[in-house]
């Protein structure tokens, strides 16, 4: 029983020393990865339609935000305008969103609003130097 007891804690202390430095060279091969791309960062304006009432404008701005949340970069890409040969494919990340209302009028007394949503974004490329 001991000599059981004894080669299963042996076990599990190699075990666990292996698996340490396996995550460590993994970690460094991705940071040596991670050396290889840059960081861009960028803004884009979406519009939304053209409306006769402030909240109405207001709304759709808000949907614009909402119909952002939860998409893939693969979404994001041609949303946000992202063209970019280099480009790691699943790197795009917003960091910020807001939605204002542009009023404006085309003819006299017709005032009509318009929801702007500026995001901005960042996402990496490859850096083709190294």
């Amino acid at each position: 029983m001991k000599k059981t007891l004894l080669t299963v804690t042996a076990l599990v202390l190699m075990s666990t020393q292996v698996m340490a430095s396996s995550t460590e060279s993994m970690d460094k091969t991705y940071m040596r990865s991670a050396a290889n791309y840059t960081v861009q960062t960028g803004t884009a304006t979406l519009l939304s339609d053209v409306t006769s009432t402030r909240s109405s404008a207001y709304q759709q701005g808000y949907d614009i935000l909402n119909n952002l949340h939860g998409k893939s970069s693969a979404e994001l890409r041609p949303i946000l305008k992202i063209s970019s040969r280099d480009l790691d494919a699943k790197s795009i990340m917003v960091e910020d969103k807001e939605v204002t209302v542009k009023e404006f009028a085309k003819q006299q007394n017709v005032i009509e609003y318009q929801a702007l949503v500026k995001v901005k974004y960042h996402y990496r490329i490859h850096d083709s130097n190294n």
